[in-house]
């Protein structure tokens, strides 16, 4: 049996022993987020070069980028929504899949997704719009005002507002998470049963990655939230945030529509953790030391559960 083969059977094996005889292809998708935006920065080579034989410095080892429009809030808004939606809303719903960005997106999560997504999509839009009508006042400030650009102003760099707006885009693609008995090609059935192996090996290791993400996150959150409430009652209180707390009971979301191969350690876990934060506030916690450590040891409990740090 070549280590393909043993590694198919190892996967048939544990997916039969979970009651998994339904393909992942059928509870996940993958998904691609795509942004563009205009920066707004801009390298300057003459005072880069300047900087450089102030300095006596060999050439390009110093670079001067210059912010074309100085401080301009509505631009700063359509950066800050972008992060924003990566990071708290795209990142938060979905779990790494390909190295080309390419994401893991379950069925469970999917309506969330696309809600979430869509009503961003028309805000970005909006900060867009609003950016764009106030663009070519930002442009006359920046020439007029010296305390934003100086000698550094150029009006050759800057765009048209109708060529500028088509610098900003934002979407998404949802598409089928290929089944290993998608090789329709006309090969040899050797070869076809060679790749499906492959896809299934490669699949596996994905979903493994995939789902190992959702538990480094998991134990961040735990972790943090575990330290924080780590004192005495006569010991200094230390400091944290509603969203220390808020942290792990979005992790119990998060554990239950990631759960794309209904783990049962990952099904147990997020029972767990629901009955021990239920209730709980940033404030119960700091005025109860009963609670705080009560809740510090679940969560402890939680953490030495935890597939990945075994």
């Amino acid at each position: 049996m070549t280590s393909i083969e043993q590694d198919y059977k190892n996967y048939t094996d544990s997916a039969e022993a979970l009651g998994l005889n339904e393909s992942i292809s059928t509870k996940a998708h993958l998904v691609e987020l795509n942004i563009s935006s205009w920066a707004g920065r801009k390298k300057d080579k003459k005072a880069s070069s300047e900087v450089n034989a102030v300095n006596n410095a060999e050439k390009d080892t110093a670079s001067v980028s210059k912010k074309l429009l100085g401080t301009c809030e509505d631009l700063a808004a359509i950066h800050t929504l972008i992060g924003q939606i990566r990071n708290h809303n795209h990142y938060r719903l979905t779990m790494p899949w390909s190295d080309s960005g390419i994401r893991l997106l379950t069925e469970a999560a999917r309506p969330t997704y696309e809600k979430t997504m869509n009503a961003l999509v028309t805000e970005f839009y909006l900060c867009v719009n609003t950016f764009i009508s106030s663009y070519q006042w930002e442009v006359v400030q920046a020439q007029l005002m010296k305390a934003k650009l100086g000698d550094l102003f150029d009006p050759s760099e800057y765009p048209s507002a109708e060529s500028l707006r088509s610098k900003f885009s934002i979407s998404y693609h949802i598409a089928p998470l290929p089944d290993s008995g998608d090789f329709r090609v006309d090969c040899a059935k050797e070869d076809k049963e060679r790749l499906q192996a492959q896809h299934i090996e490669f699949t596996n290791m994905q979903v493994d990655k995939a789902l190992g993400d959702v538990w480094e996150r998991l134990y961040k959150s735990l972790s943090n939230l575990s330290e924080r409430l780590d004192y005495g009652s006569h010991e200094k209180k230390k400091i944290f945030k509603e969203g220390s707390v808020n942290a792990v009971v979005d992790m119990i979301d998060i554990l239950d529509i990631c759960n794309v191969q209904d783990d049962p350690v990952m099904t147990q876990l997020k029972e767990d953790l629901t009955r021990a934060m239920n209730g709980i506030t940033p404030e119960a916690l700091r005025e109860d030391d009963t609670l705080r450590l009560e809740t510090k040891r679940k969560l402890d409990a939680a953490i030495k559960a935890l597939p990945s740090l075994k």
